[in-house]
């Protein structure tokens, strides 16, 4: 187990954490994959574009597990 000790040294100011600018009030997301801001004027459209992109990845989940997989097939889903 883990445990770590911190500190408050300034709230609700703007801090750099891993190249990513983060100013108080900014939506952020962060998963295995990584962490990113979403912009605000945006956040409205959010859920419908997580919608696509999981319907994306079950799709291709589903190809790939499926009985018409092979390595061919997959790249000429690819454009290749």
């Amino acid at each position: 187990m883990y445990t770590a000790i911190f500190r408050r040294v300034r709230i609700n100011v703007p801090v750099t954490v891993d190249g990513l600018y983060v100013e108080p009030g900014d939506l952020i997301h962060c998963d295995p994959n990584g962490v990113l801001s979403v912009p605000l004027d945006i956040a409205d459209k959010l859920m419908a574009e997580v919608a696509k992109v999981r319907a994306r990845e079950r799709e291709a989940i589903d190809f790939i597990q499926g009985p018409d997989f092979t390595l061919d097939a997959a790249l000429k889903r690819m454009g290749h």
